[in-house]
C-alpha cells in the first residue's frame, strides 16, 4: 500500500533559496513519483528536480510566485494489481519583511490634534510590529498613544498635546529573515482654510461644484492644499452618516448619480500633509425634477412621421 508518512500538509521555505517540498512516500515496489503545481506536472529541467530515492522536489531559486499548492502523485504497478495515491501540500514562501509605500515619510500636524503615522509591509511569516523614538520603544498608552496591529499593519495614533510630539519616529517590523524600518518625520503643521462651497449647475443626476479656499503665497509646498472631499445627506437625515466623495485638485468635481426632485445639504473639507480642515457651511440644495418635455416632443414626432408614412402608402395603393 502506498503511505505518505512524515509529510507535512504545510511546508515553508525562504525566498532566494533552493526550495525541498518534502514527500515521503512509502510503497512496495518503489513507487513512480509525479509532482504537480496548481494543476499543472511538473518536469524535470533547470527550475525543478524530483530525487530519484525520497522523491522530494527541489525548486531552484525559489520566488513568491513558486508559493502555492503542490501535489506528490504515486503510482505501484504489479503483474497483480495497481494502486495510485497522492497527497496535497502547500508551500510557503518566506521572505524578509517589504515595505509598501515610501522609506522615509514627512507628516505634520497641530498641538491638540491626533495624527495617525501608518506602517505596511509584507512579509512571510508575519512580522512583528516596534514603534522607537531615539531608540526606545513606545508603548501602548491609552491616554497619549495608541497602537493598533493588524497582520500587514500597524498604525499608531498620538494625542499632540505638547510641541515635544514633534520629532523622528521609527516602525520597525521584523520576522526570523530580517528587519525593515520606515521613519517618519512629524513636523508642526496646520490643516488648510474652511473652502468657500457652492452649486454652480446641474445636468441630467449630476450636481455641479465650485471648491475654493484661500492660501498664503509663502505656504510651505508640503502644506498646499491636495484634495476635498464632499459630503452630503438629504435635507431630512443628521450628518451622522453621510455620504462621501474625495477629490484631488484640478479634478472636475462633480456628484453623480443624484436623484431628481430631491432637497440635499452639502459641505466640503480641504486636505493638505496635515490632514483635513474644517467642513465649509452647509448648502442647501434641491435637484431638477425629471424633464419629461423632450420626451413628449420626441413621441409627438415620432407619431406625426408614422401618420405620414401610413397615408403615404395608403396614396401609393390607391394609385
Amino acid at each position: 500500500a502506498v503511505s505518505f508518512s512524515d509529510t507535512p500538509r504545510i511546508q515553508h521555505a525562504p525566498e532566494g533559496d533552493t526550495g525541498v517540498v518534502l514527500c515521503n512516500v512509502k510503497a512496495d515496489p518503489k513507487p513512480v513519483v509525479n509532482w504537480y503545481f496548481e494543476g499543472t506536472k511538473i518536469s524535470n529541467d533547470k527550475k525543478y528536480s524530483i530525487h530519484p530515492d525520497n522523491h522530494s522536489l527541489k525548486i531552484h531559486d525559489l520566488t513568491r510566485k513558486d508559493a502555492g499548492e503542490y501535489k506528490c502523485k504515486a503510482f505501484v504497478f504489479t503483474h497483480l494489481s495497481s494502486q495510485i495515491k497522492d497527497f496535497d501540500i502547500k508551500l510557503h514562501v518566506q521572505y524578509i519583511p517589504e515595505i509598501i509605500g515610501e522609506k522615509r515619510v514627512t507628516t505634520y500636524a497641530s498641538v491638540g490634534t491626533k495624527r495617525n503615522l501608518t506602517c505596511v509591509v509584507t512579509a512571510e511569516p508575519a512580522p512583528i510590529f516596534q514603534w522607537l523614538r531615539d531608540e526606545m520603544i513606545i508603548h501602548n498608552n491609552t491616554k497619549k498613544v495608541v497602537i493598533y496591529n493588524t497582520e500587514n499593519t500597524s498604525v499608531m495614533q498620538m494625542h499632540i498635546d505638547d510641541e515635544d510630539r514633534y520629532g523622528e519616529y521609527i516602525c520597525r517590523a521584523s520576522n526570523a529573515l530580517g528587519l525593515k524600518e520606515i521613519v517618519y518625520e512629524l513636523r508642526e503643521g496646520d490643516p488648510p482654510a474652511t473652502p468657500e462651497l457652492a452649486v454652480t449647475g446641474e445636468d441630467q443626476g449630476i450636481v455641479k461644484l465650485s471648491i475654493k479656499v484661500n492660501e498664503d503665497e509663502d505656504i510651505d509646498d508640503d502644506l498646499k492644499v491636495t484634495g476635498f472631499k464632499v459630503q452630503y445627506i438629504l435635507a431630512s437625515d443628521s450628518w451622522n452618516s453621510p455620504v462621501s466623495q474625495e477629490f484631488k485638485i484640478g479634478d472636475t468635481y462633480e456628484l453623480k448619480n443624484m436623484s431628481f426632485n430631491t432637497e440635499y445639504i452639502f459641505r466640503a473639507a480641504a486636505h493638505n500633509a496635515a490632514g483635513y480642515g474644517n467642513f465649509s457651511e452647509p448648502v442647501e440644495y434641491k435637484t431638477h425634477s425629471l424633464q419629461t418635455a423632450s420626451v413628449i416632443s420626441s413621441a409627438s414626432t415620432m407619431l406625426a412621421m408614422s401618420s405620414a408614412l401610413f397615408f403615404s402608402m395608403l396614396l401609393f395603393a390607391l394609385l
